[in-house]
């Protein structure tokens, strides 16, 4: 097999799974109707709805977002209760 079909066959598969993630809604905010983004940790093991808040971008987030392809619009959160910070997507 040629190499250059590998690597297309590579990435083909590799953007079908990014979409895959987006259809399924892996990490993606969580919204309540109280909350527009809770907190997926006080949320699941707590019981308890907090509110995350934004925070700047490490620079590890830039080459995760080009490694997508930007195909998610992801940002850093973080909480003010328990202080979980991640990236989620709208």
């Amino acid at each position: 097999m040629d190499i250059y079909l590998k690597v297309l066959i590579i990435l083909i598969s590799y953007i079908f799974i990014l979409y895959l993630f987006k259809i399924f809604k892996v990490g993606k905010k969580i919204s309540n109707r109280n909350c527009n983004n809770c907190c997926p940790e006080c949320l699941e093991h707590k019981n308890k709805i907090s509110p995350l808040t934004r925070i700047q971008k490490r620079k590890s987030d830039i080459l995760l977002i080009i490694l997508t392809f930007n195909i998610f619009d992801l940002k850093r959160y973080k909480c003010r209760y328990c202080g979980w910070t991640g990236l989620r997507w709208s």
